[in-house]
């Protein structure tokens, strides 16, 4: 008996991966010249330089981006899946890039294991933290 091998259609994270790719290579430079940026309201866009794990290189990313004072908050709902926040697990010292302008900045998860500063940020976020979300805290280091 013959049994015909069949090729899967492409999966579901390899679709998601190209069409962020393909956002992002659009929207990045865009977001880099302060388009978007959390400048004059405290929310809108950023894009946040990591140091690849593996490669060493420099990896940026559009995120959705909220300010608060002199620091911003970053996050993803695809926890399990954000290069840019396993990155920051191996590396904390980053750059953001807000109004055009590129800031060295340290990386803090808000997490249950949060400092007393983030404490309170991450007490009003905890909901959305269980459900899978991702929150990072970005300082400015200069």
């Amino acid at each position: 008996m013959h049994s015909k091998v069949t090729q899967e259609p492409d999966s579901l994270p390899t679709l998601e991966v190209r069409l962020f790719n393909a956002l992002n290579r659009y929207v990045e430079p865009l977001i880099r010249r302060g388009v978007g940026s959390p400048c004059i309201s405290p929310g809108g866009l950023v894009v946040l330089e990591t140091v690849g794990r593996k490669s060493g290189k420099i990896r940026r990313t559009p995120l959705a981006a909220a300010r608060l004072g002199d620091r911003i908050i970053v996050s993803t709902f695809r926890e399990n899946k954000a290069q840019w926040l396993r990155n920051l697990a191996v590396d904390a010292r980053a750059a953001v890039w807000v109004g055009g302008k590129r800031r060295s900045v340290s990386a803090h998860r808000l997490d249950e294991k949060g400092t007393v500063e983030s404490a309170s940020i991450t007490r009003v976020l905890q909901p959305l933290i269980d459900s899978g979300w991702a929150f990072v805290l970005l300082r400015t280091t200069y």
